[in-house]
């Protein structure tokens, strides 16, 4: 993808803290879910939604950007990135792609807010956590990108 592969460390216990070098979030239950973008990783993602990470990390002009912005706000592709970037931690866990999506934020409560206004706020920030979880792993894999850029600037 970007830079030499980075050999995956062991999947993370749900209840050990996670490495700091990468990013990651909390599911509803409070499993913590590490966020890792390679090359195998990122060429999964493109063949299972069509989204090429290393693209949007290098795409002139903060594009990239926004668009792995928008990504993170749209729960449904979020959620199937994430899935091919956490299956092997999910597996672990014996999770379908099903209870994965639920422990993330599920989807009831982001499409019908009028039911669960409290719920609702809170898949809103999980989501916001994750999105903000895989923005960060495709800048940490390509740290000369436009978009690690961008979040360096972002950040000082």
């Amino acid at each position: 993808m970007c830079s030499p592969v980075r050999p995956d460390p062991p999947a993370a216990d749900a209840g050990a803290p996670p490495p700091a070098r990468f990013p990651w979030f909390r599911d509803l239950r409070g499993r913590q879910w590490l966020v890792r973008v390679n090359r195998e990783t990122a060429k999964a993602v493109r063949e299972a939604t069509r989204i090429d990470l290393a693209r949007l990390a290098y795409a002139p002009g903060g594009w990239g950007y926004v668009q792995l912005a928008a990504l993170a706000m749209n729960p449904a592709r979020l959620v199937a990135v994430l899935w091919v970037l956490c299956n092997r931690q999910a597996s672990s866990l014996r999770l379908t792609e099903g209870d994965f999506a639920a422990a993330v934020g599920g989807f009831d409560a982001v499409t019908d807010p009028e039911h669960d206004p409290a719920g609702a706020h809170a898949n809103a920030v999980m989501f916001g956590h994750a999105g903000a979880a895989l923005i960060r792993a495709v800048a940490l894999q390509c740290p000369r990108s436009p978009l690690a850029a961008a979040i360096a600037a972002r950040d000082q």
